[in-house]
């Protein structure tokens, strides 16, 4: 997987880039009398790397949905005798009986020469056609194809844990400097020949990239829960917990990403992860991992660029946003726990009984797929030049009754209405530089908008409907009033199922970004600066004191620690003994449009 992700990966973001192409579900579900036919080509290095690739053949072997066709190894993650180790111990563990697992390249300069793993592959494809899920450099499949051409009509589709979108790196907010360094797209750049292989000849690709991966967490809780669910996840617990320090002790984040789960994840439900139809092809470009930003000759290197195959043949299928239901799916299949519509899940040991919304978003939904970018900034002028799905939510919430609604519901509700509503404010008057370029009449204060058969104004919503009911302090990361220096739009909407998780999500993502949380622990690394800590937080904190001060104590040490619980390396350092004076950052009101 995307290993170097370990030098630059910070906080919790939830990074939805805006969609290539229109979102849909990745294909229909599979024939549950249908069992998929996989070989799992894997570079695992559990107990000495990533565990992703172990988890992901114990997610295959527990997922009655395929037949595990055979096991192969590849350099990558580790090297080729310790991945053949680990492959054997997982296969023995959680695997059918007996199953070998097939040794393959070493290296890619081994592209083209025979090995076990390509004699066992092309074996199993001259007998049954089958889905190859290729989750480490793809020089074994290279090399089946260059020896094999003949069998490329009988695999069904290569699943690849590599990708992006061009121009995208694989960075979060903080880390968007131009002269920092980015970690690599590592499968793909540790044999980018194999790739080209590949697609010469015309074999189906599907991607699973940094984009999908990276929105998926497993936490510390998450591994105790499925300690508690099953031997299997008490050994995923015990094997896992050094690879979670790893990315707490050099990220301040107490999780990691499973990447190669989500390829067999999108295998086994392909409607929980959205994809889009899409042209794939290997280019060269400045290399975005280079530690000099302004070099008059950069590094060149390839890029796997996936674009939407609009008015072409698309060769690929790249995969972008899971749904909020894949984690807890996982962690069931993880655990070995078997799931259905309404049982309950391994995620935390929640109930995640799942029923009809009471309310449809989907209008809203679409808006916000549509015009908000990475950086949770607004396409207003595209929204006004459509904005047929704004107008139609918007008419909708005159006629939502909130009495028969549950309180989730309820508060989901009036945070998409309260944004919606500052949407259509802007674009009456789009545009303008900022939102108080509006009369303040008519603006936050301007009773105008009809919510569940009651004029309300923007601040009724905030300051009557929301904070003195639900008391949560996290609102504060989802209500966006238009200003640069707002917390960032998510790009989907809240509903009452997830609006608990989409909160922390948010709330994560807004202390990730130096636009609102600057920490330092020790600032004698700054000039003419004593060696002292410094914390400066955005100026909500400061608007809205009282809201963070449900823990008591002073306003700002109460402000102080929230601001920690989402904040790794704040926390760490409170839980030393520390001790810090917040400041507050001046706030941008300029419009937070996309430039």
């Amino acid at each position: 997987m995307i290993r170097s992700l370990l030098v630059a990966l910070v906080a919790f973001e939830l990074l939805v880039l805006p969609a290539m192409g229109s979102l849909r579900a990745a294909t229909t579900a599979p024939d549950a009398s249908t069992r998929i036919d996989v070989w799992l080509d894997v570079d695992t290095a559990n107990g000495v790397g990533d565990v992703d690739d172990g988890l992901m053949m114990i997610q295959a072997f527990h997922s009655p949905e395929l037949r595990v066709r055979g096991v192969s190894v590849v350099f990558g993650n580790t090297d080729i005798d310790k991945a053949e180790h680990v492959a054997n111990q997982i296969i023995s563990r959680f695997g059918p009986p007996g199953m070998p697992v097939h040794r393959g390249a070493g290296s890619g300069a081994e592209l083209g020469i025979d090995t076990d793993a390509v004699r066992a592959m092309a074996a199993a494809l001259r007998e049954n056609p089958m889905t190859i899920a290729a989750v480490g450099p793809v020089t074994n499949i290279g090399t089946l194809l260059k020896l094999h051409p003949d069998l490329a009509p009988r695999i069904t589709q290569v699943l690849v844990v590599a990708g992006r979108r061009p121009g995208q790196k694989f960075l979060l907010d903080e880390f968007k400097d131009k002269s920092k360094a980015a970690p690599p797209d590592f499968n793909f750049e540790l044999d980018p020949t194999a790739m080209q292989v590949i697609l010469d000849h015309g074999v189906r690709l599907v991607l699973a990239p940094w984009e999908v991966s990276s929105t998926v967490w497993i936490s510390r809780q998450d591994l105790a829960d499925l300690a508690r669910l099953s031997d299997a996840g008490a050994w995923i617990d015990r094997t896992s917990q050094y690879w979670l320090d790893r990315w707490e002790k050099g990220l301040g984040v107490a999780a990691f990403n499973p990447y190669d789960t989500l390829a067999i994840g999108w295998l086994t439900h392909p409607h929980l992860i959205a994809g889009l139809d899409a042209f794939v092809t290997i280019e060269q470009g400045p290399d975005d991992g280079a530690t000099v930003a302004n070099s008059a000759t950069p590094a060149m290197k390839p890029y796997l660029h996936a674009r939407p195959a609009s008015g072409g043949t698309p060769n690929a299928l790249y995969l972008f946003k899971p749904d909020r239901a894949f984690k807890p799916v996982l962690l069931d299949t993880l655990a070995g726990v078997n799931t259905g519509p309404t049982t309950t899940s391994a995620a935390a040991g929640r109930d995640t009984t799942i029923a009809a919304p009471s309310y449809d978003h989907a209008m809203f939904d679409r808006v916000l797929h549509r015009i908000v970018d990475a950086d949770g900034m607004v396409n207003y002028a595209g929204l006004k030049r459509d904005s047929a799905d704004l107008d139609a939510y918007v008419a909708s919430l005159a006629s939502a009754n909130l009495e028969t609604l549950g309180r989730d519901e309820q508060l989901a509700i009036l945070i998409n209405a309260y944004n919606a509503f500052t949407f259509k404010l802007i674009i009456e008057r789009y545009p303008i530089a900022s939102i108080k370029d509006i009369p303040e009449a008519d603006r936050w204060k301007a009773v105008r908008w009809t919510l569940a058969g009651r004029q309300v104004s923007l601040d009724m919503i905030e300051h009557e409907m929301i904070r003195p009911v639900f008391k949560d302090p996290r609102i504060h990361f989802a209500l966006v009033c238009a200003g640069h220096d707002c917390p960032p739009l998510q790009a989907e909407a809240y509903t009452g199922r997830w609006v608990d998780a989409q909160l922390d999500d948010q709330a994560r993502r807004f202390h990730s970004s130096p636009r609102w949380l600057k920490f330092d622990a020790d600032a004698s690394n700054l000039p003419n600066a004593p060696s002292v800590p410094t914390l400066e937080l955005s100026s909500i904190y400061k608007w809205y004191a009282k809201d963070f001060e449900s823990q008591g104590g002073r306003a700002g040490a109460s402000i102080v620690s929230h601001a920690a619980r989402y904040c790794p390396p704040l926390r760490s350092f409170l839980r030393r003994g520390g001790t810090v004076e917040p400041t507050f950052l001046p706030y941008d009101w300029s419009l937070n449009a996309q430039r």
